[in-house]
C-alpha cells in the first residue's frame, strides 16, 4: 500500500504542478482614454479674447497686418457687465463679414 499512496500522492502533485504551469493567458487590453484637448480662442474672435489695443490707429494697423484684403464695415463700442470696454470691427472680404474684437480699456475714460 505504501507505494500505491506514495504514487497517487505524486500523480496528484504531478497534476497540480502541471496546471501551474499552463501558459498564461493573454492580459487584458488596456484603453487609454486621453483627456479632452482645449482648444485655445484666436485672438480678437470674442469679447473674451479682446486684442488689447492702445488706439484706434493701432486697431486698424493690426487688421491690415493680419487680414489682409479685408475691409472694416463698421466699429462699435461694447461696455462689458465688468466693466471693461471692448471696441468690435465688423470686417468684409469676398462677401464673407466677420467680428474682430479690441480692448480699449487701457485708453477707454469713462465718467466725464
Amino acid at each position: 500500500m505504501k507505494g500505491i499512496g506514495s504514487s497517487v500522492l505524486l500523480c496528484g502533485l504531478a497534476a497540480a504542478l502541471s496546471a501551474c504551469m499552463e501558459a498564461p493567458s493573454a492580459p487584458a487590453p488596456v484603453t487609454v482614454t486621453p483627456p479632452p484637448v482645449e482648444v485655445a480662442e484666436p485672438p480678437g474672435t470674442s469679447p473674451a479674447s479682446a486684442i488689447p489695443a492702445s488706439s484706434v490707429a493701432a486697431e486698424y494697423a493690426y487688421v491690415s497686418e493680419h487680414f489682409p484684403g479685408w475691409q472694416v464695415q463698421t466699429q462699435g463700442l461694447m461696455m462689458q457687465p465688468s466693466g471693461r470696454a471692448v471696441d468690435v470691427l465688423t470686417l468684409e472680404k469676398a462677401g464673407e463679414n466677420r467680428d474682430l474684437y479690441f480692448d480699449i480699456s487701457s485708453v477707454f475714460v469713462t465718467g466725464l
